[in-house]
């Protein structure tokens, strides 16, 4: 099997509690072994959407787009988002061991690096820089 996206849109952010816009159940119970590959890809291409394109209404200030793709084990797809990244920003409690990788492959785009942090309620952006194998945050 060749891959195939699944979905590709902005990520929808919820207006009230509660994870998702409906119940996404799943039955598996009455199927045989053969029918249950068919049976899994039929219900998450129904409810793409609730499972993979909506997120809690407190990440509403991100602007998260997602491509969804759907492969057998082993496959590899690329997808280029060399025209559409902007940047890159680290979470504010991303492991700085992560750093070095994240700047190696943010710079292979020549956008820039930068960590989300908060000080006294107020969110700031700091460039992430690598010197010697170690990594600083300069503001």
């Amino acid at each position: 099997m060749t891959a195939s996206v699944l979905v590709a849109e902005r990520v929808q952010y919820l207006r009230e509690e509660g994870f998702l816009h409906r119940d996404v159940i799943f039955d598996g119970d009455p199927l045989g072994r053969d029918e249950m590959e068919t049976h899994c890809l039929k219900h998450v291409q129904r409810n793409s959407r609730d499972l993979f394109l909506t997120k809690e209404l407190d990440y509403r200030d991100e602007a998260e787009y997602r491509v969804v793709i759907y492969a057998s084990h082993g496959t590899n797809t690329f997808v280029d988002i060399s025209k559409t990244l902007r940047g890159v920003i680290a979470g504010v409690q991303t492991p700085k061991v992560y750093f070095p990788v994240i700047r190696s492959l943010a710079g292979g785009y020549d956008v820039e690096c930068m960590q989300a942090s908060w000080d006294y309620g107020t969110p700031h952006l700091k460039t992430l820089k690598v010197k010697g194998g170690h990594v600083t945050k300069c503001p």
